[in-house]
């Protein structure tokens, strides 16, 4: 069963007296955005429903709803207040088990911008409406962020923008645009950074305070997991968990042994595995290019950089496809034993034998750092590669471009980085003190999220941000973060994207979609399932 990524913390989601539906002028905002909207007596389906309170009030006004949501802990609290006119189902808002159901208004609120395929999700929810129906979207400029811009949205659904403004939620950042058509489209326009309920805390979106965020001393990462877990927090054994001066010390005696020099090195081993993979990829028809190239490359790249010897790949190649599979660590610990035994000219030898003065990584900060570097070298890698593909291919006249041109591959990595990048929010953070972001005060002791993503789509660091550009250059973009936790895998990523590109433009200039791609669940990770193509349409 899919897995709600805020589940957790839906127990308590909508008991908080300072935001959500339950504040009084909240539901009043609620109430004079959207009753207008619907006709006497309307079929709702409302889509993302949370705990239901939104359903219910529209219950209540007289209209019949069905609330769909993903965690089955939301909607516990939700069958709890329902009454008549109002049933809840657990299913994805992206295609919600509504086929037996024809409605008059379909209400999605605040998960497209979480959905990396949005023109299928939007496609899908048109469906459900009966003739004359109308779809409401309640979202922001982030929610481009992944697959279809505010342009491509009116174009491809006929939908216009007016110039009433309504406002919407509980945060006068937010204010609506209503779309006069068959079907209304409203567009909730926050600022760059905003107060939200799930994920609780803040949410920065804008380019300019994403970077500002990124490097500010006072958003603070170590035990920032365990806070949100409700865990007693302990000292960060990886550099993603700690602040300086242990981030300091790790990420120095880290970048002893992973450095760009011993990154360079394995170009010509990374090409080897390339062709080599894309000499099988040429003998389908059909194939999900996920399984056979975008994962086996940077698995098997990592694998040798960590010095997993020959017999034991399998194994390790079967465990890194599942990152919270705990015989993973046990692998890597082991690993590390026989490095300190055995030391080898591989980056976990170096790493073990990596000192600063009589300071060393303990085992337990060398395991935590082998799985570092697997994530930031391997699902990072996975996802660019995927990513973009899928960019191309959805971008004919750009894959043109590339094919015409191969040394674009550079600039085109970066853009695929900054277009559709495989990280869409950074991890987590917390303020240790008051910080203003974009003119907006953050108590401390608030959650920070700051979308990478949407950053990477700010209309005013990057033109038409909504369109892919292999001749765009966007320097500065984040897509690996920015500041001191920059991403530590990423000379390993390009390096690898670069060398897959290359490549895959020149042995399959025919490239093309086999059918319909699927996404991972979350928004920490930007990633597709499967990827069926054609190599040689």
């Amino acid at each position: 069963m899919t897995q709600n990524p805020w589940d957790a913390e839906a127990a308590t989601f909508d008991e908080q007296p300072d935001h959500g539906l339950r504040d009084p002028d909240v539901r009043a905002a609620w109430a004079e955005l959207l009753l207008p909207l619907l006709p006497s007596e309307a079929f709702v389906a409302d889509l993302g429903c949370g705990t239901g309170t939104l359903a219910v009030l529209l219950a209540e006004a007289g209209h019949r709803v069905v609330g769909v949501d993903l965690s089955e802990r939301m909607l516990d609290q939700a069958r709890q207040k329902a009454g008549a006119g109002v049933e809840f189902k657990h299913g994805d808002a992206a295609d919600p088990p509504l086929d037996d159901y024809s409605f008059d208004v379909v209400l999605v609120r605040h998960v497209l911008w979480a959905m990396p395929d949005q023109s299928a999700a939007v496609g899908r929810w048109l469906r459900l409406l009966k003739p004359g129906g109308r779809l409401v979207l309640v979202e922001g400029r982030w929610s481009t962020g992944a697959g279809i811009s505010a342009d491509e949205c009116r174009a491809l659904f006929g939908a216009r923008h007016v110039g009433t403004r309504v406002r919407v939620l509980d945060d006068p950042a937010f204010w609506g645009a209503e779309i006069e058509d068959e079907r209304y489209l409203v567009v909730a326009e926050p600022g760059p950074v905003y107060r939200t309920t799930s994920p609780r805390g803040w949410v920065v979106t804008g380019y300019a305070e994403a970077r500002a965020a990124l490097s500010d001393p006072r958003l603070r990462k170590a035990g920032a997991n365990a806070r949100w877990a409700g865990r007693p927090a302990g000292r960060g054994s990886h550099m993603l968990d700690a602040d300086p001066p242990d981030h300091t010390r790790l990420r120095k005696l880290v970048n002893q042994a992973f450095t760009a020099r011993a990154v360079e090195a394995l170009r010509p081993r990374i090409e080897e595995i390339t062709a080599a993979l894309l000499d099988d990829l040429a003998r389908h028809d059909e194939v999900d290019l996920l399984a056979a190239f975008a994962v086996p490359l940077p698995i098997t790249v990592i694998g040798e950089l960590l010095g997993v010897e020959p017999g034991a790949r399998a194994e390790f190649h079967r465990l890194s496809r599942d990152l919270g599979d705990p015989g993973l660590r046990t692998f890597l610990g082991e690993l590390v034993r026989a490095k300190r035994a055995r030391p080898a000219d591989d980056v976990l030898s170096r790493l073990v034998l990596a000192h600063d003065r009589d300071d060393r990584l303990s085992d337990t900060e060398l395991v935590a750092t082998a799985f570092l570097l697997l994530f930031a070298g391997y699902e990072t890698t996975v996802h660019l590669i995927g990513n973009g593909v899928y960019a191309l291919l959805r971008n004919p006249d750009q894959f043109d471009a590339l094919r015409a041109d191969p040394a674009l591959v550079p600039a085109a990595v970066e853009e695929f980085l900054r277009f559709g990048g495989p990280v869409g929010f950074a991890t987590l953070r917390y303020t240790g003190e008051p910080v203003e972001l974009g003119g907006v005060r953050i108590p401390a002791d608030e959650f920070v999220h700051v979308a990478l993503g949407a950053a990477n789509r700010d209309p005013a660091r990057f033109a038409d941000p909504g369109r892919l550009d292999l001749a765009r250059h966007p320097a500065g973009h984040v897509g690996f973060g920015h500041g001191i936790h920059h991403c530590v895998g990423a000379p390993l990523a390009r390096l690898e994207a670069q060398i897959a590109f290359t490549q895959l433009v020149r042995r399959f200039p025919r490239l093309s979609l086999a059918g319909d791609v699927r996404w991972q669940d979350g928004i920490r990770i930007h990633g597709l399932v499967e990827l069926p193509v054609r190599p040689n349409e």
